[in-house]
């Protein structure tokens, strides 16, 4: 009995994560970041990184968590759409604000490294992952009250 119950939680998150590929990226990006910042803090001494007010300490573990907590969400919204659906859409916002201080920050350091078009980019696709997750909050997918 548990054991179907596993396999079928996940085939569920397996058969939605082709339509969450962009979240699982940005979770990813975003989880990775904070730990990158966290394992390396001296990448906090260049000058792209000026607009960053707390220190690399506080910015990784932050970031990490929210990376973190949106993994979760996504996890959870692979078996039950509707109840996380806010929570994707506060962790897509948080990856768009975190995508764009990191433009701006390469943008007015004028260093202008690459990292000035990824993370521009990043951002901009974030909002598609807003909008999806917004659209599950009235229509969740694949969650027609149907229990077979």
């Amino acid at each position: 009995m548990v054991q179907t119950k596993a396999r079928e939680v996940a085939s569920r998150i397996i058969s939605r994560f082709r339509s969450r590929v962009l979240e699982w990226e940005h979770a990813a990006i975003t989880t990775l970041w904070g730990l990158i910042v966290l394992g390396n803090p001296h990448v906090f001494s260049g000058r792209a990184f000026a607009a960053f007010a707390g220190g690399p300490a506080l910015w990784g573990w932050v970031v990490f968590l929210a990376g973190t907590l949106r993994i979760a969400a996504l996890c959870v919204n692979g078996y039950m759409a509707k109840p996380t659906a806010i929570v994707r859409a506060a962790g897509a916002l948080t990856g768009i604000a975190l995508f764009a201080v990191l433009t701006l920050g390469f943008l007015f350091s004028w260093t202008w490294p690459t990292g000035l078009a990824v993370y521009s980019v990043l951002g901009f696709f974030g909002l598609f992952s807003f909008y999806w997750s917004i659209f599950d909050v009235a229509v969740p997918d694949g969650h027609d009250g149907d229990d077979t």
